[in-house]
């Protein structure tokens, strides 16, 4: 009677273990502990968490062995929603998801005016179309995705424009994971273009990544043309919870004015909050721009709340900050845009 007693505290020890390094993003932990779970008491629960731990880890022949099996038991909904949509991936199924979203937007610069001129503040409408896909096969992973954005300004209308930007990458897993990003923008129809092209090589360990990356943009706005080439490192961290992505890296400009040429160093930082039905996100970059006579400092913030209203219906409110300064000449941009969407997903 004793030792049942004592097994019993040590199985529910190892379920105990198990979630609370699943929830702290510690996979490896997380997955010996329920690994040992499961091999004495066989549970469902804790072949669920081994499901996504395998899935996230890219060991996919695994996850399927455990999500077939849980699948087959009672479980509730949202679980086997997840684990359904882990299958459809991992058998080479597409997934998608769109978003149409109509909002207001206080923009306190629309002209972009230096300190020394005249700046307006304006109200916009913004009306938004996402389309986002993805599909999986084994070791591969292809996603795609398209943004078109229309602002218009209430008084300031011939500032208005239409924003379209395009993104594709696809990525192999192995020992040595390898990522091949290609990126399209453009304002105003065809008169202010950015293409680019990214190459990442990075390592997984548990709930992090980390490498290298290679970058290349091609830039051109009504004549003017310039190229961007530059490469640095990143590490990234993600739980079902909380995901971060922080870049350092430099580049070099160059265009076909010379004194327009200059060096980069750039510092950016993405993350991700999931508080219940609360969404936040945080984009920032701090970059660096050394022409050959002077320097200039630009900041970006972009910080956004989405609250689920339903399964499809989200609300969205923002806050989006530009700041740049030059040493020399003094010349100042400040600009600030705070917006709120709703946005209806299926």
């Amino acid at each position: 009677m004793k030792y049942l007693i004592f097994l019993a505290l040590v199985l529910n020890l190892y379920a105990f273990n198990g979630t609370k390094y699943y929830k702290n993003g510690d996979y490896d932990k997380a997955q010996k502990a329920f690994e040992e779970y499961v091999k004495e008491t066989n549970s469902t629960v804790a072949k669920a968490y081994l499901a996504k731990i395998y899935y996230k880890e890219g060991e996919y022949s695994k996850a399927s062995k455990y999500i077939d099996e849980v699948l087959k038991s009672e479980i509730p909904q949202k679980v086997r929603k997840e684990l359904e949509k882990y299958r459809s991936l991992i058998k080479g199924e597409f997934t998608y998801n769109i978003e149409l979203s109509a909002g207001l937007l206080i923009d306190s610069n629309v002209k972009y005016a230096k300190k020394s001129e005249k700046k307006e503040t304006d109200l916009a409408h913004i009306e938004e179309a996402l389309v986002k896909v993805s599909y999986l096969k084994t070791d591969y992973l292809f996603n795609a995705e398209a943004k078109v954005q229309n602002r218009g300004y209430v008084q300031n209308s011939e500032e208005s424009y239409v924003y379209v930007n395009a993104k594709a990458d696809a990525t192999y897993h192995a020992f040595i994971n390898s990522k091949l990003s290609f990126g399209f923008e453009t304002k105003t129809l065809g008169s202010n273009n950015l293409y680019s092209a990214e190459l990442y090589e990075y390592k997984r360990f548990g709930n992090y990544n980390a490498g290298i990356f290679a970058l290349g943009e091609y830039y051109t706005n009504e004549g003017f043309e310039s190229t961007n080439l530059g490469g640095g490192l990143r590490v990234a961290f993600d739980t079902d919870d909380f995901k971060t992505d922080i870049s350092l890296y430099s580049y070099q400009s160059n265009s076909e004015n010379d004194d327009l040429d200059n060096t980069n160093y750039k510092a950016d930082f993405k993350g991700y909050w999931h508080f219940s039905e609360v969404y936040l996100y945080v984009n920032y970059y701090y970059n660096v721009s050394e022409f050959d006579k002077y320097r200039v400092n630009m900041h970006y913030l972009d910080v956004s709340f989405n609250k689920r209203e339903s399964k499809h219906i989200f609300y969205s409110m923002g806050f989006t900050n530009y700041y740049s300064l030059s040493n020399d000449t003094d010349e100042e941009l400040r600009k600030y845009e705070i917006y709120a969407k709703f946005i209806y997903s299926f």
